[in-house]
């Protein structure tokens, strides 16, 4: 339970691709005024409360009952997170999630597509 000087912070997941169970345990570890909920497992009431939303490919987009949300993390880097734009509370913040991992892999991805054309690799199967 937090202390007098610490807000609870509750964060919403919502991902038809992502399991919140493999994000409880590490939120579990962060801080134990950190309360993390499944979208689907919450009320209205509840929805209302959210401060900070984790979401990647939601199939709810329409968030404006959530008057105390602050900031929306994207799980992912892709240009596919407005393919279904949000409705927000005014001032919310939008986020995507940056992996220190992620940058190098696409470059490496890529060079290697250049390559796969440029020498004609779909050629030779």
């Amino acid at each position: 339970m937090p202390t007098s000087s610490q807000k609870q912070i509750t964060v919403g997941f919502h991902s038809t691709q992502f399991s919140v169970a493999e994000w409880q345990d590490a939120f579990d570890k962060l801080s134990s005024h950190i309360q993390l909920n499944a979208i689907n497992q919450m009320t209205d009431k509840c929805i209302g409360d959210i401060n900070v939303l984790l979401i990647w490919k939601p199939s709810v987009t329409d968030w404006r009952a959530a008057a105390q949300l602050q900031h929306v993390i994207y799980l992912g880097a892709s240009i596919d997170i407005e393919v279904k734009p949000l409705q927000l509370p005014e001032g919310v913040t939008i986020h995507r999630l940056h992996d220190a991992g992620m940058q190098k892999a696409m470059c490496d991805y890529a060079e290697y597509a250049v390559l796969h054309y440029q020498r004609r690799f779909d050629l030779f199967s």
